[in-house]
């Protein structure tokens, strides 16, 4: 094997790697709005399936009696005066989740996972006109709307060079 196919074929498995992720995070945002049809179509095949695959039975077990303890006070087990606060999700979170870090990363983190990953999905390294090249121009595409995102909410000087006029 050559030198240009081991490296064809490692791109293309990187494409590929890439691309599911990718899926899955389509799959992540799609739940919440319309999702729940295929999780109950899932629920109810793997229902159908257990019904119809007998499962020996166990012996019971005899009780077990365990010595009372109370639990330690904590604020946690205190009754509750208050309303707790509205718990906040980051908008940025999927785009953190896109190029695989943690939703409080900081811009160089950000930066860095982006170099890499775009130097993974170079559409140049797939033959011209290829399904792989496709694949890797739509990945490449979405990268880049992610990181402008993240660049313009992390880099407060990104906006200043974005307007200059020369």
């Amino acid at each position: 094997m050559s030198i240009s196919q081991r490296i064809y074929r490692i791109a293309k498995s990187q494409i590929n790697s890439i691309r599911e992720r990718l899926e899955q995070f389509d799959r992540e945002m799609t739940e919440g709005a319309g999702g729940e049809d295929e999780l109950s179509a899932e629920a109810s095949a793997r229902k159908e399936l257990a019904d119809a695959i007998p499962m020996p039975k166990a012996a019971p077990r005899p009780p077990v009696s365990y010595p009372r303890v109370s639990p330690p006070v904590t604020t946690s087990n205190l009754p509750k005066t208050a309303n707790p606060p509205p718990v906040e999700t980051n908008p940025l979170a999927p785009h953190y989740r896109l190029f695989g870090l943690e939703p409080d990363a900081d811009f160089e983190a950000v930066q860095s996972a982006y170099q890499r990953l775009k130097s993974r999905c170079d559409p140049s390294r797939f033959p011209n006109g290829s399904e792989e090249q496709h694949q890797a121009t739509e990945i490449l595409q979405r990268m880049e709307a992610a990181y402008s995102t993240l660049r313009q909410s992390l880099d407060p000087t990104s906006g200043r060079f974005d307007k200059l006029e020369l």
